[in-house]
């Protein structure tokens, strides 16, 4: 079994996801300065992590469907 399919069913078998977001193309999941410490799996699309700095984007990470990001 390839291991994140053993991951996805170890979670779903403990009921472990509190919920499921939608975030829409250019609306933010979180913004700086906020504390979390949750793990997402992106079921589609594809998610932009970066920091805006002096006028520029800063790209921490690309996060694609089928993979998990936490923060």
């Amino acid at each position: 079994m390839n291991p994140l399919a053993n991951i996805l069913e170890q979670i779903e078998a403990r009921n472990a996801w509190q919920e499921t977001i939608e975030v829409k193309r250019n609306d933010y999941l979180f913004k700086a300065g906020n504390i979390h410490t949750d793990l997402y799996l992106v079921e589609s699309g594809c998610l932009h992590v970066f920091l805006e700095q002096d006028y520029a984007d800063q790209t921490i990470r690309f996060a694609y469907q089928n993979s998990f990001f936490g923060h």
